[in-house]
């Protein structure tokens, strides 16, 4: 997958986009929530924006790295 050069660049350009969307709705969620009660009960214990957060941050650092070395070639 990591062949292609372009695929590496539309991949970190995705990542860096997405960290900077999903962490902004991240920090909505959880430092500026009101919730009944004053309390917020997740089913899976945080905010599904933390986990896109968390996907975008993998995205982001693999295809970094596949970059990094893809330009040491």
């Amino acid at each position: 997958m990591f062949v292609n050069r372009k695929i590496i660049t539309a991949l970190v350009v995705v990542g860096v986009l997405g960290v900077i969307f999903s962490g902004y709705l991240s920090y909505i969620d959880l430092w500026q929530t009101s919730c009944p009660g004053g309390q917020c009960h997740y089913q899976l214990g945080l905010p599904t924006c933390v986990y896109g957060f968390i996907f975008f941050v993998i995205i982001l650092f693999s295809s970094v790295i596949a970059f990094w070395q893809r330009n040491e070639k």
